[in-house]
């Protein structure tokens, strides 16, 4: 991160000998031929914003602190189909005056990401969880309720320059700032587009012959889903990861622009 805030610096430096700036985010009824309440899958993984640094290698690069912890209990009752959204954003106070202390406070006060061994400058936990019932029919037996619910919680940092502070350096931490943000909040809109996919495929499942063997369809479906959006989420940090100087770089250049009207 360090290597980085300095490199912005120095092409802040070159583009502020041209402009002066100012000082300046889950059968009707129950039945012992329903399957029992249990969980279907359990997993945890970690995402989080990364300057792209390759020292722990490419796979932990694309490792992030999210936590994806799914479980789907399967019940019996109830009707129809239903997706609930919990999403939250939390702020971590960083305090500083300069790039070097703006970092060393960030490495102490960011979230830790337990693959990487690290913190990092912005998290989002995603949590999906939810129950499916089940109802009897005439082809055996259906699926009679699926609600999936989807919670997120995003953890961004907020620092408020102290008076005195170099216009170079509250530039080039808003322009960080900004982009920590709008990465996390992409990794929301990723699970939200994986939540509306998984709610759909379980509620359009057609009747099996037996609940265990619609169960156990359920069960697929659902694992199916959990990893796509896993592979969906790594796609973006490559990606991310891979054009992380050239997007901050592009990013500071307009700001300093937006400066100069």
């Amino acid at each position: 991160m360090m290597f980085l805030l300095c490199s912005m610096f120095l092409i802040c430096s070159r583009l502020f000998q041209i402009v002066n700036l100012p000082d300046g985010t889950a059968g009707a009824h129950p039945s012992r031929q329903l399957p029992r309440p249990r969980d279907l899958c359990r997993r945890a993984k970690r995402l989080a914003w990364t300057d792209g640094d390759l020292r722990h290698g490419e796979e932990d690069m694309t490792r992030r602190a999210i936590l994806l912890l799914a479980g789907l209990a399967v019940l019996a009752g109830a009707s129809a189909t239903a997706e609930t959204l919990d999403e939250s954003t939390r702020y971590f106070a960083i305090r500083g005056t300069t790039l070097a202390e703006l970092d060393r406070d960030l490495n102490r006060r960011g979230p830790f990401v337990a693959e990487t061994g690290l913190r990092h400058p912005g998290a989002t936990e995603v949590k999906f969880d939810g129950h499916v019932t089940y109802k009897r029919v005439a082809e055996g037996c259906a699926v009679d309720m699926a609600n999936v619910k989807l919670t997120l919680n995003m953890l961004l940092p907020k620092w408020a320059p102290p008076r005195g502070v170099a216009p170079e350096t509250i530039l080039i931490w808003r322009t960080l700032e900004s982009d920590i943000e709008r990465h996390e909040k992409h990794h929301a809109d990723i699970a939200k587009s994986w939540l509306k996919r998984m709610e759909m495929a379980l509620r359009n499942l057609r009747p099996e012959p037996s609940c265990a063997r619609m169960e156990a369809l359920v069960n697929q479906v659902t694992q199916r889903y959990l990893a796509g959006h896993e592979r969906a989420q790594v796609e973006f940090d490559t990606i991310e990861g891979r054009e992380v100087n050239f997007r901050l770089r592009r990013a500071l250049s307009r700001a300093v622009s937006d400066y100069r009207r």
